[in-house]
């Protein structure tokens, strides 16, 4: 199914939501010129195998990474789909159908699996929502502004309590993430609208 950008639908929404010392008679021998010689070439080889070794280590932690987020975004899409399929179900149009879906795929694909690969049911954890649409969304989102941090916090909860009906997720993370939306919206909001404002201080400085 192809997805397009679209703005939440609000009236759909019935959510609140070195140095060596060597005697100059030292440097006449040949013999110690190529013994010192061979001892820095053994150096430099010990240090390129040090620096192979630790390239080799930092190759197969990116590859088990990239190979966990795989496996997340597989599983992910299925969560997607059931999502979408419920929402339709439930009477939605599928411009805001298509809207909510970008909104979570967003959340879900790129911000839980940008440090580490995280599972979708870790978005529902106050840390992690509270960083995304307190400060990741305001700072690096363009279109952050405090309409679309609350329609992407509608979407993001219409999503988790998709996730709860089906049996993905317990009810205390929906609770958990449904408590920290309801707290942190006003200051969420206002802090967007004082970071847009270029003549406003930066409520991130310390970022």
């Amino acid at each position: 199914m192809a997805y397009e950008d679209y703005e939440v639908n609000e009236e759909n929404e019935d959510e609140e939501d070195y140095d060596v010392d060597e005697d100059e008679e030292d440097y006449d021998v040949d013999e110690d010129d190529e013994d010192y010689d061979v001892d820095d070439e053994d150096e430099d080889d010990e240090d390129e195998d040090e620096d192979d070794d630790d390239n080799g280590d930092f190759d197969i932690d990116y590859k088990k990474y990239e190979q966990k987020c795989d496996e997340i975004r597989g599983r992910n899409e299925a969560y997607l789909d059931e999502f979408s399929n419920d929402l339709l179900d439930s009477g939605l149009k599928e411009k805001t159908v298509n809207s909510h879906w970008l909104n979570v795929n967003f959340y879900i694909n790129s911000y839980l699996l940008r440090e580490e690969p995280l599972e979708m049911v870790h978005g529902t954890h106050f840390y992690k929502i509270s960083d995304f649409l307190g400060n990741f969304f305001i700072r690096k989102c363009m279109w952050s502004t405090p309409g679309t941090i609350k329609s992407t916090a509608a979407s993001i909860k219409k999503f988790y309590k998709s996730m709860l009906k089906f049996g993905y997720i317990d009810k205390s993370d929906y609770e958990e993430l449904v408590q920290t939306i309801k707290e942190n919206m006003d200051s969420w909001m206002e802090d967007c609208r004082v970071y847009n404002d270029p003549n406003s201080d930066n409520p991130f400085y310390f970022f």
